[in-house]
């Protein structure tokens, strides 16, 4: 009986051992976890803002990056057309052009002669045409050679009776006198050749890619219109580079404003 009594108080004791020792492990567990969560949520919170600095970097580098390639996508349609416009006016000039001279080798009025283009580079040298019109149809030297009503190419250089050789501006060395449309200010532009100029510019100059250069006079004709502009490593000055605003193997038929008409 006395043993039974012993071991009932045992099991007592040991269950209350049992609960005594599990209530103190999930006390030990439970501190350490929150501890642990502790000590880990400052890293936590700064991982989490670093990973969201790091998305909205990237979110502005992509948007930036979409931005810049739109902007440049306007530029281009923006060139192309300009281009096709030229291109257009171009072939309504020169189809006049035809018209006047259906029926006749040439035909010229109020010192304006039409008349095609034979050869282009590289048959003649460089920047130069052959041109089918000479001094049987009034062309002297220095006569000025225009690409449809308002572009200016260049002028006449050698005459023989009934052809031309016309020096484009763009001629190697040659140098253009021009004006910047936007501002008025005058400017000399020096050929590159394959219809392409160039000036040097001070540190401050006024002038952006896209601008104009024409003719000076009371009636101004396009030269050209600038395609870049190179900074010099000092900044000192600037090299800006200038193109004509269309290629010239690009038309076929060429105005001459003869002398009689100025």
């Amino acid at each position: 009986m006395h043993y039974r009594q012993r071991k009932n108080k045992n099991k007592t004791f040991l269950w209350l051992g049992a609960v005594v020792i599990i209530t103190l492990i999930i006390f030990v567990f439970s501190f350490a976890s929150s501890i642990a969560l502790d000590t880990a949520n400052p890293i936590l919170r700064m991982a989490h803002n670093m990973s969201t600095r790091i998305e909205r970097g990237y979110s502005r580098i992509v948007h930036g990056r979409e931005n810049a390639e739109t902007r440049e996508l306007l530029v281009q349609y923006k060139k192309a057309l300009e281009m096709l416009k030229i291109e257009h006016e171009l072939i309504v000039s020169e189809n006049e052009m035809l018209r006047k001279e259906l029926g006749l080798r040439r035909t010229s009025d109020v010192g304006n002669v039409s008349a095609p283009i034979l050869s282009y580079p590289p048959i003649t040298p460089f920047d130069v045409i052959l041109i089918d019109a000479g001094s049987k149809e009034g062309l002297t030297e220095g006569d000025k050679v225009f690409a449809g009503d308002w572009i200016l190419i260049g002028t006449v250089k050698e005459v023989a009776e009934h052809t031309a050789l016309v020096n484009l501006f763009s001629l190697p060395e040659r140098k253009t006198e021009g004006l910047l449309s936007r501002t008025a200010t005058a400017v000399v532009l020096e050929g590159r050749g394959n219809g392409a100029f160039e000036f040097t510019a001070p540190e401050g100059f006024d002038i952006e890619v896209g601008d104009t250069i024409v003719s000076p006079g009371s009636n101004r004709y396009v030269l050209g219109r600038v395609v870049a502009i190179v900074e010099d490593v000092n900044g000192s000055f600037s090299t800006i580079f200038i193109e004509q605003p269309l290629n010239i193997k690009n038309i076929q038929w060429v105005r001459i404003e003869t002398v009689e008409a100025e």
